[in-house]
């Protein structure tokens, strides 16, 4: 008896979550990667997540009530998103679930948001298919066919550009960089330009030297290689500079990451990238945030730790103006308009997609040290000849 009271006590005094705490909360559900293939996505979200959720909680909670987080797994997997949205969605004191990281997965919880018609919110998720056909999938980023949209008219009413090549990812998993890629051409030739090479690559070509020949030769003066990996785009970046491309090279968002910085070359040359954040963004509250995911994580703030803090603050301001229960999350998402987050202005659209932010970046030559990024200009996206110049 002794020993059962004690490990009671313990249980109890445990966080918060022990099994005599009943402390008023508002949970919200987390369907993302922490271990599998998206592993280092998913914890990234996570740091951002959990950083607003806390922040929350400091300045005394969502309308007096603390904020509690249920975290789940989904190991990266397309199954394991749909068991654990349908664990999540079980629980009827959840209002909303935040995930997954990729499309596709996000994708495969849809029927479990409409068995338990809970929304459920993606802060990574760009494929245009996501949100069609069903009420309860939500997304705080931009999609791929805005992001191609934008890619063009930034290319040609901003650089200059008429004549470009595009190079999109063949490969089976390669969907998303071929849907950008068909936008960016629908909408260059909209604007007045050419694109008289659209080439596509596989994963075992040891080379790019045989587009890069067509590119040349049909007097490109861009290359766009959407949503190609930053360890891909560096590659094509380095061998188009030797092979004495000197124009403009430009991608998607999938080229935000440190290796493109890494491995393009000492002279990338004329180079941007759309990205859904900006460290470099001299916002205040932008800073502190890149200062505090430092100070827990080690690592500068990215995408993924700003899309995670942005899309918890949307959720918990979808429950202020709602109510605390999932009709109240839904009617609240609708409300959301102009939200300033760490990603710039987020406004959840009638379709259920956002119209975001966009930062435009350039690859900065180190001049001896390592690449960088800057920022250079923010595009609103459902009106692309917005464009805010913040380059220094």
């Amino acid at each position: 008896m002794v020993r059962f009271l004690t490990i009671l006590a313990a249980l109890v005094f445990a966080g918060g979550c022990g099994l005599l705490d009943d402390t008023p909360r508002v949970k919200i559900g987390i369907d993302i990667p922490l271990s599998g293939e998206y592993a280092e996505y998913g914890q990234r979200l996570l740091a951002g997540i959990q950083l607003k959720c806390d922040e929350i909680n400091e300045r005394g909670g969502l309308d007096g009530v603390q904020l509690k987080l249920v975290i789940r797994d989904n190991e990266s997997t397309p199954l394991g998103a749909s068991k654990t949205a349908a664990a999540l969605g079980g629980d009827d004191e959840i209002p909303a679930i935040i995930g997954s990281y990729s499309s596709f997965n996000t994708f495969c919880m849809r029927p479990e948001a409409e068995e338990y018609k809970i929304p459920v919110i993606t802060p990574t998720g760009t494929a245009d298919v996501l949100t069609e056909r069903n009420p309860y999938i939500y997304r705080t980023c931009f999609t791929d066919s805005v992001q191609g949209k934008a890619l063009a008219m930034y290319a040609y009413h901003r650089t200059g550009l008429r004549r470009i090549a595009i190079l999109v990812d063949a490969e089976e998993s390669g969907t998303q960089s071929r849907n950008i890629g068909f936008a960016v051409k629908k909408a260059f030739t909209e604007c007045g330009g050419a694109v008289p090479v659209h080439e596509g690559y596989y994963s075992y070509d040891f080379s790019f030297r045989r587009q890069i020949e067509l590119m040349v030769k049909a007097g490109v003066d861009g290359i766009c290689l959407p949503f190609t990996s930053a360890t891909a785009a560096a590659r094509f970046i380095q061998e188009a500079r030797q092979s004495g491309f000197s124009g403009t090279i430009f991608g998607s968002d999938g080229w935000d990451e440190a290796e493109i910085y890494q491995n393009c070359g000492s002279d990338p040359g004329k180079t941007f990238y759309f990205g859904m954040f900006a460290a470099d963004y001299q916002r205040p509250d932008v800073q502190a945030f890149v200062e505090k995911i430092r100070q827990r994580t080690g690592r500068i703030a990215a995408t993924c730790e700003a899309q995670g803090y942005d899309t918890l603050g949307i959720v918990t301001e979808a429950i202020h103006l709602g109510g605390n229960n999932r009709e109240g999350a839904i009617k609240g998402l609708g409300k959301i308009k102009n939200y300033v987050g760490v990603g710039g202005s987020i406004t959840i659209l009638p379709d259920h997609n956002a119209d975001k932010y966009i930062f435009v970046k350039e690859i900065v030559s180190g001049h001896g040290s390592a690449n960088s990024s800057r920022l250079t200009a923010i595009i609103s996206p459902y009106n692309v000849r917005k464009i805010y110049d913040v380059s220094n």
